[in-house]
């Protein structure tokens, strides 16, 4: 477009084609350029006009501007004729540190000017709400550039004065918290008069501002001179240092003496705070200032730092309070100091500290918790740790942390291998300190490691379950183990180091030896259960849940051989009542140890209960529902990743569930050598139905058949002999996981189908031929579908599925697929009006209810006018409400895009897994939280490929999707219209 042709354009105009979707915001600073242009000018009628009628989103932008995109922030007369403009329509438009120039006359101009509209606003009935947007204007931001330099200090007090006149005009109570910018002329005032100022102001805003302006220059004295002139203020008003928590101890000290246990509480928070900031200079000063509250009180400062730890203090602070040596707070810092190893930015600092203390006061690591303590241990130096092994060993005895035992096998790896046993370590070792000592061996590099390790098999300190970590390491040193103790194992022999002996003897007589069992299995110790591991006693299956629930990652050995002894129906059935123990635990952390147990043992039987517990955790559970999607993802069935992909593409699940769904698709995708986009096909299960499905009870054999309603010819028989219960059961599961099974594809299929309508999916002919000819259930789901053959070389056709699997017209005449060529689900937008009649009388005629809506799905294309770039724009523009706009969002499956700064949502999104595309509904902003009435304006729709990130041309957007969106559009104005119909 040329200069001419842009000057000519009204400036309505001329905003909405430069932002225009998709350049939106980026197209603000051409427009920018051109207001700025105009302004110049003098066409100062025409940009009151545009301002006047400007949408709150357009005067948004403006706001945002930055100075090197708004002209009138660089140039002083380009601002003040802006200024004249929109400050008497209600609107101001801000400058920067050298634009406006600060002047008198500029002062008197705009406080004129200001009055002028604060006496025009007053006059107006507004709602209770609004009253005060228009006081806001000024406070916020025509006071940003009143007072110059040199202007008297009688003058900048009446300014203020004005600006608290107009707070209580706006309904603001005096003690009530609010915005004004009044800070350039607080800094020519001289502290004498801001006093005076504040006592006037009474503990208001501006006092707070004016205390607030004062702290940079206060901390430019002495401590012991700081806010000296204040003191007597800060006691008529103490809500002003309680609303501001001012990081100063001299001021909290003040209060300290005369402040309530709450008010105590947050004064010792800020009292850490500011000891952070405390330079060297200022610690002999403070420090008898905090020893004087200590002395008041030092509850609250104990209580603080003990709940705090690290996090209320740094390595300085820390090392001040151990010179200090205050009573009340000693034995609170070696926790802090050792929690704050965990960053190595401070590691060095509080370590300095801890080995001094630990110097000291030994006696103190025995009493660190078992998290600090796995924090400091690294940081130690090797001395210190030979020095505090009885106190290390006192803390691992008092502890069954892994991650302490863990800590510690890797700092005492550089230490003598036989130092922990010299410092009597194993003198009157309980279990925890056995397992410390067990895992410390384990992992030392040094080889003598293992004569070490071999006596404390021999011992007899461990039990079955503990000998796997000091077998495995003995197998690597190349050494066997010894024969163990009685008590270790009955009958007095060991299994060798990685034997996979399996007998059912021996594994009884190893499960046998665990007698301490986790508490963690008692709720499962039910005999319906343990009778589910048969032929093993319920002695090996407590053992087995035992193991399972201790080992801290995978099954152990001798657990996987105990599961193997049961058969591989019961494993299902264990398997199940474990994923049903664990939903019903609410998914608890600690319950999820049942879980490795399913491995080799569950079926389909388990997927329903964790696709159920996947949805209901989705908000509030949502790691567990992570869990439980992964759950999914390792059985690997089909059944089981169709209904990941059902939770993936149906009710709009949290982000991070939503990319674990994804995630576990993926894999899948990848474990079968193919595209994502041609999973979806593959997750359809047949159940076996299309080989057959026989149930067996005893002698008995059931055929089960499928319907052509889709339902299962077949009832279970009842049961005649109790002695086939087992049988029974098991077909009676299997009878109703089938049923469960097909109901929960069926209503899968139709969102799927719906998406393949919509995008203009298409199927190699062969593709299609298995998916919806030979396979069991979609045949029966396809018939009442109408299909649009394209063959490589001629006109499409459209067709259907008879009865008999033969494929006919609509006029049931046959036809026959081309040699070439590929099939899509037929849309009436790629028809004529005519084939359309036609196919809606056959489907009538025959009584065929189709899955997805076909013949009367919306046919009617965009206009050519309607594309602006890659953006579907609708026919007129579109305003209604954001409850109106999520009330049809919905249902068409779209969900609220990322809130944004402002704070705001600008766009809704559809996501589709049949094809990586998203459609992308843009508006202008939507409020991230409820707001009654706020309306939002429609820009249009766009289409982005998710593979390429890109947004897609017109020409590369299926016809269905076209006519799909264009139908959107119009219900969204239908909707916008009747609610401006009902406001009249």
């Amino acid at each position: 477009m040329s200069n001419n042709e842009t000057a000519a354009l009204p400036l309505q105009a001329l905003y909405e084609l430069h932002t225009a979707a998709p350049a939106g915001r980026e197209g603000m600073p051409a427009f920018a350029a051109e207001l700025a242009k105009r302004l110049a000018q003098g066409r100062d009628a025409e940009v009151a006009d545009f301002l006047r009628d400007s949408s709150s989103l357009c005067q948004e932008r403006l706001h945002q501007l930055p100075v090197e995109h708004a002209p009138w922030q660089r140039d002083h007369a380009l601002w003040l004729a802006l200024a004249r403009i929109s400050l008497p329509l209600g609107q101001f438009y801000g400058g920067n540190p050298g634009v406006p120039r600060r002047s008198a006359e500029l002062t008197a101009e705009l406080t004129a000017r200001a009055r002028a509209w604060l006496d025009d606003w007053g006059s107006r009935t507004h709602q209770p709400w609004r009253l005060r947007d228009g006081y806001d204007l000024v406070l916020r931001q025509v006071f940003g550039v009143l007072g110059h330099e040199g202007m008297s200090s009688a003058d900048i007090t009446a300014l203020l004065r004005w600006a608290r006149e107009l707070s209580a005009k706006a309904g603001i109570a005096p003690g009530a918290q609010y915005y004004c910018q009044w800070q350039h002329l607080l800094h020519q005032l001289p502290e004498p008069e801001l006093l005076a100022m504040a006592i006037e102001d009474g503990g208001g805003q501006l006092s707070r501002d004016i205390v607030q302006r004062q702290l940079p220059l206060q901390r430019t004295r002495p401590a012991a001179q700081r806010w000296a002139l204040w003191r007597d203020f800060f006691a008529q008003f103490p809500a002003v240092l309680d609303q501001l928590r001012l990081p100063e101890p001299v001021l909290i000290a003040s209060r300290w003496e005369t402040a309530d246990a709450a008010r105590r509480d947050l004064l010792a928070q800020d009292l850490f705070k500011a000891l952070c900031f405390a330079s060297d200079d200022d610690w002999p000063h403070d420090r008898a200032l905090v020893e004087r509250m200590l002395q008041t009180d030092a509850a609250p400062l104990a209580a603080w730092f003990k709940q705090l730890g690290h996090l209320a203090i740094n390595p300085a602070v820390a090392q001040r309070l151990w010179e200090a040596r205050w009573p009340a707070l000693l034995p609170l810092l070696l926790p802090a100091c050792a929690d704050g190893c965990k960053h190595e930015s401070d590691r060095a600092g509080y370590a300095s500290v801890a080995e001094t203390l630990l110097a000291d006061r030994p006696g103190d690591l025995a009493r660190l918790a078992a998290g600090p303590l796995t924090h400091l241990l690294p940081a130690l130096r090797v001395d210190t740790l030979q020095r505090l092994l009885p106190q290390l060993g006192k803390a691992a005895s008092g502890s069954a942390s892994k991650g302490l035992r863990a800590a510690l096998a890797q700092a005492l790896s550089a230490l003598p291998v036989d130092a922990p046993q010299a410092a009597g370590w194993l003198a009157k070792p309980n279990k925890n300190l056995v397992l410390a000592y067990r895992d410390m061996l384990v992992a030392h590099p040094d080889p003598a490691s293992g004569s070490l390790l071999s006596a404390l098999l021999s011992g007899g300190l461990l039990d079955v379950a503990e000998q796997g970590p000091v077998q495995a390491r003995l197998k690597d040193l190349g050494a066997a183990a010894p024969v163990a103790d009685a008590a270790g194992s009955p009958g007095g022999e060991a299994m060798p180091a990685g034997s996979d002996a399996g007998s059912l003897a021996e594994l009884e007589a190893q499960a046998a030896s665990l007698q301490r069992l986790s508490p963690a299995i008692a709720a499962l110790d039910q005999p319906a259960l343990l009778d589910l591991l048969a032929p093993l006693s319920a002695q090996a299956a407590r053992a087995l849940l035992h193991l399972a629930a201790s080992s801290p990652q995978g099954l152990p050995a001798l657990a996987r051989q105990l599961l193997a002894q049961a058969g591989a129906e019961n494993r299902a059935r264990l398997a199940l009542a474990l994923v049903q123990h664990w939903v019903a635990a609410d998914g608890a952390p600690e319950s999820r140890w049942v879980l490795k147990l399913l491995p080799g043992a569950a079926d389909d039987r388990i997927v329903d209960v964790l696709s159920s517990a996947a949805l209901a955790w989705h908000k509030t559970r949502k790691e567990r529902a992570v869990v439980a999607l992964q759950q999914l993802g390792r059985l690997d069935t089909v059944y089981a990743l169709s209904c990941v992909q059902a939770l993936a593409t149906g009710k709009t699940l949290k982000p991070s569930v939503l990319a674990a769904a994804q995630a576990v698709l993926a894999e899948a995708a990848t474990r079968r050598g193919m595209a994502l986009a041609d999973l979806s096909d593959e997750l359809t299960p047949d159940f076996d139905l299309g080989r057959g499905v026989q149930l067996q009870v005893g002698a008995q054999t059931y055929d089960v058949l499928l319907q052509g309603d889709l339902s299962l010819r077949l009832r279970t028989p009842a049961l005649a002999d109790e002695g086939l219960r087992t049988e029974w059961e098991a077909a009676a599961a299997r009878l109703k996981t089938l049923s469960k099974g097909i109901k929960a594809v069926l209503q899968q299929q139709a969102p799927r189908l719906q998406s393949c309508l919509m995008l203009g999916r298409h199927w190699p002919l062969a593709t299609w031929r298995s998916l919806f000819l030979e396979h069991p259930l979609l045949r029966v789901v396809a018939q009442g579908l109408v299909w649009r053959a394209e063959p490589a070389a001629g006109q499409p056709f459209s067709l259907r599925i008879a009865e008999d699997l033969s494929l006919v017209d609509a006029e049931s005449d046959a036809v026959q697929l081309p040699a070439e060529g590929r099939i899509a689900l037929w849309h009436p937008a790629q028809a004529a009006e005519q084939e359309r009649a036609q196919w809606r009388e056959c489907l009538a005629d025959y009584g065929l209810k189709a899955l997805v809506e076909q013949v009367d799905a919306p046919a009617d294309l965009p206009l050519t006018s309607q594309w602006q770039q890659e953006l579907l724009q609708p026919l007129a523009p579109i305003r209604l409400t954001q409850q109106a706009l999520d009330g049809l969002a919905g249902p068409w499956r779209f969900h609220a895009g990322p809130v944004c700064d402002g704070p705001g949502i600008y766009l809704h999104l559809r996501d589709f897994a049949v094809q990586r595309w998203r459609v992308e509904l843009l508006h202008s902003a939507a409020m991230p939280y409820y707001e009654p009435g706020h309306e939002i304006d429609i820009e249009g729709f766009a289409l982005r490929d998710m593979a390429a990130d890109r947004l897609l041309p017109p020409a590369e957007w299926p016809l269905p999707l076209q006519a799909s969106l264009c139908a959107m559009l119009q219900a969204l104005a239908s909707r916008a219209a009747g609610a401006a119909a009902a406001q009249v």
